[in-house]
């Protein structure tokens, strides 16, 4: 189909002048000339996709019109005064080869004009040249060289090489590229000519390249007799020889896997490799990589050979998944244990599979993270959550470190860092950095238990240098460990040189929690004959209700509820409840142990331990050391050599605690306590007493060569009942029978009082303040050793709803 393209007056108009008189509007011409304004003659030769312009001179005219041959393009540049002709592409098929463009022109009174244009097109001259070839290329295994193109009218190369070679024309980089085939290509030809031939964009050919390749000879080859060494066992040696080694003259054994060992040796033409993986108590090691040999010949040629290796044991996370489903099914889990051991050889991360139980079972044996981090991400809402579901009596998780995200959405019913259920399994040199965050969504179940590593811990146990690091946000715990959230009450548990440094929040104030516990390392351990040693918190302890229901039962920096036998244990944290704008809380708040109540013969026993911590909290029960101990009837709670070096703090200008101590907020009987001393400053309000010892002491107290030396702050407001409060340097007595010897109070009692039968600076008893008999006793020796104490009364008429300033600076 012929080109048709119109021109009119109106562009024209524009570069072409034309005149007013009549004579000029008359005038009609249109002449096409060639270069240097030759007359156009004969046929104007193009090459394909060339373009060329003719010159014309015209007047009077009014419009223009085109008609080309197929795949030809014209038109009338009118500023240039130039007829602008393009030849057809080299790859377009339809186009005319040759033709004639017509020119109708068309003047302003009508008058017409016919010129014409002969045309044709024809292919350039390919040319095509390659630099460097002449003399062949000698190339190693592998190897891609660039070389330079020097070329016109080329759009493409056909090229023949030998088998395994490629060739590559990147005509806008000018260049050839040739890949020589690879050392394991046995299908390849090592040399052979290389052809290529140029070919312009209408498919015309050029002429050939040819040019001679091959491979270097002395390229150096090694190669054994296994592509690898898969699923070794720990600290075993492996030997290989070597199928292929020439033209080597140095080997360099530039990468191995942390903690293995390998060696190359060769004699002639052939090598042995020995391959020693990691000892399982190896530090640092990883259980699969690739070993690299950097390969020389001796004309310089270059070479490589990685060599893939591996354990016995969990190497990624894809090991790790595929263990645990084969556990879940009782399949056989052999591909990941050595030495009877389930063994992780490399840090694993789990993030990518979020999960709320990923060994859903009751795990048996040894599971030992030989010190590497399993990092995961666990999402729960409902259920059990943890990495095992339960780990059993009879199982043991040791040397490991776990890391990442532990979210627990509405209420759960057991949740621990490492496992739901121990029924008294062995955690041995664990870590935990672990986020652990909680949040109340719909109609909560009252029973979680949230625990740094275990939940819920039903059969004794053992706990060796444990450490929790990571933090705790929570709502909705009944019952929160560090370490372990609840104990049950059974014999056997012991922990050793354990702890937990994370910080701790649990706000809530829509559910009511009921008889809930939280401690640094222990929950609830009622009835329990838990032993801990030389195990501490120096995590921060913050709980704030926000004036919903708080009848919780205890609070402590180590324990919430304490049973048993500790020895060197502490608390460094501080230990803050608030019940939003102070209002008083229902529960006990210690800075070693919210509360002790004996259980099944189980009295608490403790000896060499401290707290270091501020304790501030408006409660039942507030003590430096314990809050509350009580029911001891079955035998006698002991404590040998503790100490409180913490302020406590139960100031509030709208409630008060029922009763505050440096050590104790309350005991309620069988008590024995020996060189026990309270060095932290004592304050706040309250109902019934406040003391450097004891704020409200009971039946069968005993307590020797033990020492208050900080001042204490007692005040109190109008609604206190007409016979309290009480305030004293040791001990407010409540009941006949307590018994102070050999005992101190260095510090001054400063005190909101009824009166001086309600206050001393070292025994008060509320027994003789009304009336009754008490065969209460301080011996001489205490009262001399506090005659330097001084105390300060505020009778009511004077009571304020803050604490002097001069008393707490």
């Amino acid at each position: 189909m012929n080109y048709l393209k119109i021109f009119t007056a109106v562009s024209l108009a524009l570069t072409m002048a034309v005149g007013c008189d009549k004579e000029a509007e008359e005038a009609f011409s249109f002449e096409i000339s060639g270069d240097a304004g030759s007359e156009l003659g004969g046929t104007q030769t193009f090459f394909y996709d060339e373009s060329k312009t003719f010159s014309v001179s015209s007047e009077g005219v009014s419009k223009v019109v085109f008609t080309t041959p197929d795949g030809w393009d014209a038109y009338l540049a009118v500023a240039e005064k130039k007829i602008h002709v393009s030849a057809p592409a080299g790859d377009d098929a339809s186009a005319a080869e040759s033709g004639v463009i017509k020119i109708d022109i068309t003047s302003y009174d009508r008058r017409t004009l016919t010129r014409s244009i002969n045309v044709s097109v024809t292919d350039a001259s390919v040319e095509f040249t390659l630099d460097g070839v002449a003399e062949g290329l000698n190339m190693k295994y592998a190897q891609t060289m660039n070389i330079p193109a020097s070329f016109s009218n080329v759009w493409s190369v056909e090229s023949e090489a030998p088998k395994g070679w490629t060739v590559v024309f990147d005509r806008e980089g000018c260049k050839v590229d040739i890949t020589a085939p690879a050392l394991k290509d046995e299908t390849a030809e090592h040399e052979g000519t290389i052809t290529v031939t140029p070919v312009s964009k209408k498919g015309t050919l050029g002429s050939p390249v040819s040019f001679n390749v091959q491979v270097l000879a002395s390229a150096p080859v090694l190669k054994f007799e296994a592509d690898g060494l898969e699923r070794v066992a720990h600290g075993s040696t492996s030997t290989m020889k070597s199928v292929e080694y020439a033209n080597i003259d140095n080997v360099l054994i530039s990468n191995v896997p942390a903690g293995w060992n390998v060696d190359l040796q060769n004699s002639g033409n052939e090598a042995t490799l020995t391959v020693t993986a990691p000892a399982a108590t190896a530090e640092g090691f990883t259980g699969s990589g690739t070993v690299r040999f950097d390969l020389t010949s001796d004309t310089g040629e270059t070479g490589e050979l990685e060599l893939p290796v591996s354990m016995l044991g969990i190497n990624d996370a894809d090991d790790f998944l595929a263990f645990a489903e084969a556990y879940v099914k009782g399949g056989d889990c052999s591909l990941w244990k050595d030495g009877g051991e389930v063994i992780v050889n490399s840090d694993i991360d789990l993030t990518d599979t979020p999960k709320s139980l990923y060994v859903n079972a009751r795990f048996s044996g040894v599971f030992n993270g030989a010190n590497h981090t399993i990092t995961y991400k666990i999402e729960s809402n409902s259920g059990d959550a943890g990495i095992f579901q339960t780990v059993k009596g009879d199982g043991t998780v040791k040397n490991l470190r776990i890391a990442g995200t532990f979210n627990v959405t509405d209420g759960n019913d057991r949740t621990g860092g490492i496992a739901a259920y121990s029924n008294g399994a062995t955690f041995e040199n664990i870590i935990s950095t672990v986020k652990y965050t909680q949040t109340q969504i719909g109609n909560t179940r009252q029973g979680t238990m949230v625990g740094g590593l275990v939940g819920d811990e039903t059969a004794g146990g053992t706990y060796r240098n444990c450490h929790v690091r990571g933090d705790f946000s929570l709502v909705a715990v009944m019952f929160f460990g560090g370490l372990i959230a609840d104990v049950w009450d059974n014999d056997g548990l012991e922990i050793h040189d354990c702890s937990n440094e994370s910080d701790i929040a649990i706000n809530t104030n829509k559910i009511g929690l009921g008889n809930a516990w939280f401690g640094g390392i222990l929950g609830k351990s009622d009835g329990a004959g838990v032993k801990m040693y030389r195990t501490y918190n120096t995590g921060n302890f913050k709980a704030d209700f926000g004036g919903g229901k708080t009848n919780f039962a205890g609070l402590g920096g180590v324990a919430g509820y304490a049973c048993g036998y500790y020895e060197d244990c502490y608390n460094t944290g501080d230990i803050i409840f608030t019940n939003s704008a102070d209002l008083k809380g229902s529960g006990n708040v210690g800075g070693l142990a919210g509360a002790v109540k004996a259980a099944k013969g189980k009295m608490l026993v403790a000896k060499n331990c401290y707290n270091k911590g501020t304790v501030k909290a408006i409660g039942d029960a507030v003590g430096g050391f314990i809050g509350l101990i009580r029911d001891g009837g079955e035998g006698t709670m002991k404590l040998t050599g503790c100490r409180n070096e913490g302020k406590v703090d139960c100031r509030s200008e709208v409630a008060y605690s029922a009763s505050f101590g440096g050590l104790m907020g309350t005991v309620y009987n069988f008590l024995e306590m020996t060189d026990c001393h309270n060095k932290g400053k004592v304050m706040g309000y309250t109902t019934q007493g406040g003391a450097g010892l004891i704020g409200r002491g009971a039946d069968n107290v005993v307590i020797s060569k033990c020492t208050n030396s900080a001042n204490i702050y007692v005040g109190s407001h109008a609604g206190v009942k007409a016979d309290k409060p009480y305030a004293a340097g040791l001990v407010c007595g409540f009941y006949p029978t307590i018994q102070i010897k050999e005992s101190a109070n260095t510090g001054d009692v400063f005190a909101m009082v009824r009166g001086d039968g309600y206050v001393s600076n070292v025994f008060v008893s509320l027994m003789k303040n009304q009336g009754n008999p008490d065969a209460s006793v301080v011996d001489e020796a205490t009262m001399n050793a506090s005659k330097a104490s001084k105390v300060t009364i505020i009778l009511p008429e004077k009571w304020t709803d803050t604490l002097p300033e001069t008393w707490v600076k």
